[in-house]
């Protein structure tokens, strides 16, 4: 399945559409989150209220494992004024909920920039000639991804800090688009792992982003993205963290927060 089949849907009737998924985008047992996120994404911007109208701000929430194969998505307007669509999807298999989205659409009200996001990170810069560097175990959805890490310690290393980052662009050249972002902001490891023992699971469970540019790119070019994401708070088996992606010159793209679950180990002590 390559870039250019992830976000083709069949519209099957209003509001109605059928998604694609195949077992290279597997995270673990489910389907990668970014995937089903820039599917629904697909769906919403698919419709006519939607228009000319970027998308602003996105909440996801990952209710079950999906499988491989096929998905239904259905979109339904919450509210369409003057200024702002409000849109809910949910992608679903066997009538069941998987993955749901509430959106926000905008029309640019102002040029007014009042308090800049921060600036990126100082790292080294992005070199093509470089191979990509592959962490242990990674998921298989990550052979779609060129990846430099540049930021945090490795994972289960028992750092001090719960910190991610680096370098990421897809494997081949693709849209820049809102769907490519949140594919993205989600691609990396959990920022929570570098700081564990050993290998334990980790699965986000709701995640928002804010898309912090006035239109989308919307070019060809295979351009690479910093991403910095660290863990701001932990404990009774849940982890939140927030992460920010910047483009190559430095223009700040998007910032998401999320909240993931830390399974207990088996044999472990729930109480």
């Amino acid at each position: 399945m390559t870039w250019s089949l992830v976000n083709k849907l069949t519209h099957e009737s209003d509001g109605t559409f059928t998604a694609h998924a195949s077992e290279q985008w597997l995270q673990g047992r489910s389907l990668f989150g970014g995937l089903l996120g820039a599917q629904l994404i697909a769906a919403m911007k698919a419709h006519p209220c939607t228009e000319g109208r970027p998308l602003r701000g996105l909440s996801l929430q990952f209710v079950a494992p999906a499988i491989p194969g096929d998905g239904h998505i259905v979109v339904e307007v919450l509210r369409s004024g003057k200024l702002m669509t409000m849109v809910q999807a949910r992608w679903m298999q066997d009538s069941h909920v998987m993955c749901q989205a509430v959106a926000s659409f905008g029309k640019l009200l102002s040029n007014e920039r009042i308090l800049l996001p921060p600036l990126a990170p100082e790292v080294p810069p992005f070199d093509p000639d470089i191979k990509a560097v592959w962490l242990p175990d990674m998921p298989t959805f990550c052979q779609f991804f060129d990846y430099r890490f540049v930021l945090g310690a490795e994972p289960f290393s028992s750092a001090e800090r719960g910190e991610v980052g680096g370098w990421i662009r897809p494997i081949e050249p693709v849209l820049n688009d809102e769907g490519l972002i949140v594919h993205m902001l989600d691609a990396f490891p959990p920022t929570i792992w570098p700081m564990a023992h050993g290998p334990r699971p980790a699965a986000t469970i709701d995640m928002s982003v804010q898309f912090l540019w006035d239109e989308p790119p919307g070019d060809m070019k295979h351009r690479p993205y910093l991403y910095h994401g660290e863990t701001i708070a932990a404990g009774a088996g849940y982890f939140e963290e927030e992460g920010w992606l910047w483009s190559d010159d430095g223009l700040p793209v998007a910032r998401t927060r999320q909240m993931g679950i830390l399974p207990p180990m088996p044999g472990q002590d729930k109480g």
